[in-house]
């Protein structure tokens, strides 16, 4: 009788590991099946878009435009009138935002132009100068002296000293000469408004052949 209760005792004992092993694995498959680490969740993404034809479609679909298709949509005379385009088109909504920001963009381009085109119009070229009207100012730009300048032609008349041409103008102090006595009345480019040193550097070559 000794010997059968010990044996049965035995064989209860060795079931443990059996039952500790298929409880962690049990623990495990459900650590596995709840796994919401970012990077888990991300992989599980990628594998549902391998296995996904519609989410590959949709990938594709929202690809970035490239500038020459942009470039297709911006002779529209009005914002409405390339909207009213737009709506029979197969565009994504953020396709067709990609469109009208780019004609928002090139559209302000059209109007700055025709702003300077319209102002080298009234250009006058004198012995030592070019002069033009930007809105209710005249401005001209003297070369002839030893340091570049424009001059703002109000009253009293200010200058703005500069070195370089065009696009690499850059601020330099007039000479003790050229300050003169009102030295209030002596700057440099950069303190011009910010449109009129645009309009300089872009339009260099009009102004100096004008």
């Amino acid at each position: 009788m000794n010997t059968y209760s010990q044996k049965t005792s035995k064989n209860t004992d060795n079931s443990h590991p059996n039952k500790h092993s298929q409880k962690k694995n049990n623990e495990e498959s459900a650590f596995q099946f709840v796994d919401n680490r970012p990077e888990a969740v991300a992989q599980r993404k990628l594998q549902n878009g391998i296995n996904n034809p519609v989410t590959q479609r949709q990938v594709v679909i929202q690809r970035a435009l490239d500038q020459d298709e942009l470039d297709m949509w911006v002779d529209y005379d009005t914002l409405e009138d390339l909207e009213e385009a737009l709506e029979t088109s197969d565009y994504t909504r953020a396709e067709k935002g990609e469109i009208k920001k780019n004609w928002n963009a090139e559209k302000a381009k059209k109007d700055k132009q025709k702003k300077w085109d319209d102002v080298l119009a009234t250009c006058v070229t004198a012995t030592s100068c070019i002069s033009w009207d930007f809105g209710s100012t005249r401005y001209h730009i003297n070369v002839s002296t030893a340091t570049y300048h424009v001059t703002e032609e109000a009253s009293p008349k200010n200058h703005y000293f500069f070195k370089g041409t065009g696009e690499d103008i850059e601020d330099k102090q007039p000479t003790q000469e050229e300050r003169g006595g009102d030295a209030s009345t002596k700057g440099v480019f950069s303190e011009l408004p910010e449109e009129i040193q645009e309009f300089i550097k872009a339009n260099w070559n009009s102004l100096i052949k004008g």
